[in-house]
């Protein structure tokens, strides 16, 4: 039971992620930023509708959902402000920086997505070979 509250807690934060990425996309001036911001909205949709059928990668969920968004955020709080003062110099250079970062932060959710099932797969081979060899044992025994 405990799993499935965690379950759904990341995927509410993942939904209220998204909906905050939507309103930054609507305030930002720069077609880059709003592009990219766009790209990782697609990313994080990808993700959440990939939590509902997987149950690993707990440790790679709580990292993005506790660390790595919050942190995104507060520099998007920072450009989105900075945007406003019209300071032409700090703009482009923290432009740069958070199209870069949002690069990053695009493939590490792409590569949990891909670890998701991945981990279960992983499980379910392990399982198979010990049930295998614990198989194998019994029949050697009886031999």
């Amino acid at each position: 039971m405990k799993s499935m509250d965690a379950k759904e807690a990341r995927m509410e934060s993942a939904s209220r992620y998204i909906a905050r990425l939507v309103g930054y996309a609507g305030e930002v001036r720069s077609k880059e930023v709003q592009e990219k911001l766009n790209v990782i909205q697609r990313s994080l949709r990808e993700l959440r509708d990939t939590q509902v059928l997987f149950d690993s990668g707990e440790k790679e969920l709580v990292r993005l959902y506790e660390r790595y968004l919050p942190y995104f955020f507060e520099i998007l709080d920072q450009y989105a402000v900075l945007e406003q003062s019209g300071n032409y110099d700090a703009i482009v250079r923290n432009r740069a920086q958070l199209l870069a970062m949002t690069e990053r932060l695009d493939q590490a959710i792409n590569s949990i997505r891909i670890i998701l099932p991945q981990d279960e797969i992983d499980e379910a081979n392990a399982r198979a070979r010990a049930e295998q060899i614990l198989e194998e044992q019994k029949n050697n025994m009886v031999k």
